[in-house]
């Protein structure tokens, strides 16, 4: 069964927005500065030792909706949409919390061998990421200097 988004913003409303190394880099070579001064890197989320980054704004309280969220009469859509963060990409098979979905039930328990793809696909990412803070973080840092 295929997810059926119906543009609520649910899911931009309510998840901490995982940005990978891919996602970095992406945005570094696209020059998109606006998107990567959003971009933080925290080591104590959610376990101190395994950090990885995030856009702050949803990092600091999960409630705050994506800084890249639009809303227009009731319809939501994504500023970044060409180059959204691929965990909004592999969204919802990239989130165990979607109850609150107004989509998700159609899809619950259904293509469980996707989501085992995503996950261990976002593993691969979340691991390298971490690896490689330092270089994201210089990629980072002189996006907020030329900005």
């Amino acid at each position: 069964m295929k997810f059926n988004c119906r543009r609520c913003g649910w899911c931009c409303e309510n998840i901490v927005i995982d940005v990978s190394y891919f996602d970095i880099h992406r945005w570094s070579q696209e020059n998109r500065f606006d998107i990567l001064n959003e971009v933080t890197f925290l080591d104590n989320y959610p376990h101190k030792g395994f950090g990885s980054f995030y856009f702050l704004k949803t990092a600091r309280n999960p409630k705050q909706p994506c800084p890249f969220l639009v809303k227009e009469n009731g319809v939501s859509s994504c500023a970044i949409q060409d180059t959204k963060p691929q965990a909004c990409r592999d969204y919802p098979w990239s989130h165990d919390k979607m109850e609150g979905c107004p989509a998700f039930p159609e899809v619950k328990g259904k293509n469980i061998l996707k989501r085992k793809q995503v996950r261990e696909s976002q593993r691969k990412y979340l691991k390298r990421t971490f690896v490689n803070r330092g270089e994201l973080l210089q990629i980072i840092a002189r996006a907020r200097h030329i900005s």
